[in-house]
């Protein structure tokens, strides 16, 4: 059985940045570099940021089950538009296939309201807890 991951498809190379991590998180989020240079978990709905997602250490064996702690090297990658990746959802949100999806606090996606719309679901999900995955294509 393959292992899961979080970037599924990319356009072109995709492109790595590796910081430190100035707060725990876990593969999956998005995050923003912060005037320390470390990654931290996007902390507002707001654009006007290069979209990246923590993704999984694999060149240390770890999956998107383990967490970077504070102070572990992170590694992320910068989404283009076409990009399919796993992303970390909200609590409490249900989806179908072709809704549009808005950036939330905490490095979480949640179903579009009122936001701008940065990816669409490739995928039907319904999550009980904060940070289940889904597989998005962002626009």
């Amino acid at each position: 059985m393959a292992r899961p991951t979080v970037i599924l498809n990319s356009q072109a190379v995709t492109l790595v940045n590796e910081n430190l991590a100035g707060e725990a998180i876990k593969p999956g989020h998005i995050v923003f570099l912060n005037s320390l240079s470390k990654f931290m978990k996007n902390t507002t709905g707001a654009l006007g940021l290069q979209m990246q997602a923590a993704i999984e250490d694999d060149l240390r064996g770890k999956g998107t089950a383990d967490a970077y702690a504070s102070g572990d090297v992170c590694r992320a990658a910068v989404l283009r538009s076409g990009d399919r990746f796993n992303c970390r959802l909200a609590a409490s949100q249900t989806l179908v296939v072709g809704d549009y999806i808005e950036m939330l606090t905490g490095g979480q996606l949640t179903k579009r309201s009122a936001g701008v719309p940065v990816a669409k679901a490739l995928a039907a999900a319904t999550s009980s807890t904060a940070d289940d995955f889904l597989l998005v294509e962002v626009l």
